[in-house]
């Protein structure tokens, strides 16, 4: 399980899961360590880097058995531009690969298995 988020950069998030989060990203943070009971993750918090929310989702799209995504910019932008044409990418090469949008409803595609807001 890969999460890609726009969270601020992990410098940003504690660096063990703690039961008292509170921030926004902290409980987001916490709640994605929970997953490692039951999958392998990774997160990747990336700030607004479009290129580098691509980049990972290009990596993860090779390994990931599911992937969680972010996607914060307005439609239309060329950031939105990247992160889609990634997203897209990965769909092409990989058809049932699980992709969750979540967060912002900015992002529309109707390939992903679903959007969590």
């Amino acid at each position: 399980l890969a999460v890609i988020t726009h969270a601020p950069t992990t410098d940003d998030i504690p660096p063990s899961p703690r039961k008292d989060a509170d921030t926004f990203w902290e409980i987001w943070y916490v709640g994605s360590e929970d997953s490692k009971q039951d999958f392998d993750m990774t997160w990747y918090a990336l700030g607004s880097d479009a290129a580098s929310i691509a980049s990972e989702m290009a990596k993860e799209c090779d390994r990931a058995d599911a992937i969680v995504i972010t996607v914060p910019f307005e439609e239309g932008s060329s950031d939105y531009v990247t992160v889609d044409n990634a997203i897209k990418a990965c769909q092409d090469k990989r058809p049932y690969l699980p992709i969750v949008t979540t967060n912002t409803d900015t992002y529309h595609n109707p390939k992903v298995i679903s959007y969590v807001g």
